[in-house]
């Protein structure tokens, strides 16, 4: 039964990439500028799905249908999510190695949203890679790609593949772009 606790504590592992993107991009296709991990390990984390398979064997957790991932104001949901479990110097159950979620990934927190077909978080490189025309958005602003690739150790992220970005000014809807000369055309 540990591994299912496991299992659900490591599905959480794919939240951090909800709050990573809250700075403003650098420049298109060239890097995007992540924050550190703000999660707090305190805070419950809530896994609902259809169903969930353990094999202690294969050293794997499957979550499917429906899958909802909660801790604090951040929510992870796909249509399967897989921790895979590395195997003990004695040939025990060592820790989780990689989770591995498929199938209309969302990742939500705040007004981010980071969206695509997969994504996978590898412990050993400390590494999430999201593909499958991946969508970013935050403030009104959006970056798409075919591969979002975030090195969480140093809060790095690049997002590849006929990267499109489109940057909000701030300025509201109606009102003009740059300042008015105070004169009048007539």
């Amino acid at each position: 039964m540990t591994l299912v606790l496991r299992a659900a504590l490591g599905a959480l592992l794919l939240l951090p990439l909800a709050p990573l993107l809250s700075q403003p991009v650098l420049a298109q296709g060239v890097g995007l500028q992540f924050n550190e991990m703000k999660q707090d390990p305190g805070q419950p984390v809530e896994i609902t799905s259809n169903q969930l398979e353990v094999d202690q064997a294969k050293g794997t957790a499957v979550f499917t249908g429906d899958v909802v991932v909660t801790q604090g104001t951040t929510r992870m949901s796909a249509d399967r999510v897989e921790a895979t479990y590395a195997a003990g110097a004695d040939g025990a159950e060592g820790g989780i190695s990689t989770i591995h979620a498929t199938g209309n990934v969302l990742i939500a927190s705040g007004d981010l949203g980071v969206q695509g077909a997969e994504a996978v978080y590898t412990m050993a490189e400390d590494q999430i890679v999201m593909t499958g025309s991946v969508v970013v958005t935050q403030a009104g602003s959006t970056i798409t790609g075919q591969r979002l690739v975030v090195n969480v150790g140093s809060g790095t992220g690049r997002m590849e593949g006929r990267v499109r970005t489109v940057i909000q000014s701030g300025n509201p809807p109606g009102t003009p772009s740059r300042p008015s000369s105070g004169r009048s055309n007539r």
